[in-house]
């Protein structure tokens, strides 16, 4: 797959391929399932967003001067999500199959879900829309609130922040997580 993601502007570092036309990243992961063996390889494709702003605010281990991998993305998806009937898709690649069959799965695949789904999200307003959207299947009810009304501060959209925080102050996480929620308020600089 390397030649083909490369020829599309993605840069190689592993199982991994990047993307970062400005400071977020498009992630495409490989991933090789410890079921494999000899005789039989199953693989499945992670991939999602990093974006560098929320990483400054929201992570706290953040560090610019390297990839993220997947797993840090903010959104996160696996190619499964994207398939019916299919929510945790893998490849079964045996020893004496058709690679090119495959090989061509894999890239229409990537060409028709993956590509395009990241670039619906690779600048930070069309992750913000994305999550308003409510697309953010991986994420927890927490990570989400804070992507968002980290965004929503950004912009300055006061009316949407406040409306945001009080509708998610009286969901159940709201409440659940008061403590957690409440110091992330007052890392973005929250007051009504």
């Amino acid at each position: 797959m390397a030649p083909f993601l490369k020829e599309k502007g993605y840069r190689k570092k592993g199982n991994t391929f990047f993307i970062n036309p400005d400071k977020n990243y498009g992630i495409i992961n490989f991933q090789k399932s410890q079921d494999s063996n000899k005789d039989e390889t199953k693989s499945t494709i992670n991939f999602g967003i990093y974006s560098d702003f929320l990483g400054k605010v929201v992570d706290f281990d953040y560090d610019n001067s390297e990839v993220q991998d997947v797993w840090a993305c903010q959104w996160q998806v696996r190619i499964g999500d994207f398939m019916p009937n299919q929510p945790d898709f893998w490849w079964r690649i045996k020893t004496d199959d058709n690679l090119s069959g495959i090989i061509s799965n894999i890239s229409d695949n990537i060409q028709n879900i993956i590509l395009p789904e990241i670039d619906k999200r690779l600048t930070d307003d069309d992750l913000m829309n994305s999550l308003i959207k409510g697309d953010f299947t991986w994420s927890t009810s927490v990570d989400k609130f804070k992507y968002l009304t980290t965004f929503l501060k950004a912009k300055k959209d006061y009316d949407s922040l406040n409306e945001v925080v009080e509708k998610f102050m009286q969901e159940p996480d709201g409440k659940k997580y008061y403590n957690i929620v409440k110091e992330h308020l007052e890392e973005i600089n929250y007051s009504k």
